[in-house]
């Protein structure tokens, strides 16, 4: 009888102790963790001395600073080194920046509980990993879409759920006037014809 494939060993790194305790919580039996770091001086420490994990999962905002700068260096001087970014900013600019960083996937803190597990299988079996609700592939071929504003993303996210105007209102607290007016932003940057509008297929 084959073994089991190994569970994926993880090394998280967060300055927030509240964090850190959640992604243990979810993850537990579904991945190794490693003790996480708090710091980014430990985690350049852990890096360099003790690699021995398949996935760096990261937060965005770390002791301060945006992640992106480790992210290139990282991924410069270890090429065989995959990282999940976790981040609680929305925006497809975001997402943008962290692949082109060299991350291979990015979760939204809003959605990691339904997400997180699946983005830690995807990246360690080589694929990428972008949350659906930070966009999806065609999005970010989109460059226009990173200039909108995260309430317009939102209902891009919710009409391709197949949401009515009324209900995309009441989720964001917004007038269907104001649904209707984000919906011309998207159709203008994303050149949709004028007229009705299939969201689901968008």
């Amino acid at each position: 009888m084959s073994q089991p494939p190994p569970l994926p060993i993880v090394l998280h790194a967060d300055a927030d102790q509240l964090i850190i305790d959640a992604v243990a919580h979810l993850l537990y039996g579904h991945v190794t963790l490693v003790p996480p770091v708090m710091s980014l001086r430990a985690l350049d420490e852990r890096i360099r001395i003790n690699r021995h994990f398949d996935i760096l999962l990261l937060g965005m905002h770390f002791g301060g600073t945006s992640a992106l700068s480790r992210i290139r260096q990282y991924v410069s001087r270890y090429t065989e080194l995959k990282i999940l970014v976790l981040t609680g900013l929305g925006g497809l600019n975001v997402t943008q920046q962290c692949l082109k960083a060299g991350a291979r996937g990015v979760v939204a803190k809003v959605s990691a509980k339904e997400e997180l597990r699946a983005a830690i299988a995807e990246v360690h079996s080589g694929g990428v990993f972008i949350s659906p609700a930070l966009g999806s592939p065609s999005d970010l071929a989109t460059p226009e879409l990173a200039s909108v504003g995260e309430v317009t993303l939102q209902v891009l996210t919710l009409a391709r759920r197949g949401m009515s105007d009324k209900e995309i209102a009441g989720l964001l607290a917004i007038t269907t006037a104001g649904v209707q007016h984000h919906k011309a932003i998207l159709k203008r940057v994303m050149s949709l014809p004028p007229g009705h509008t299939d969201w689901t297929v968008v």
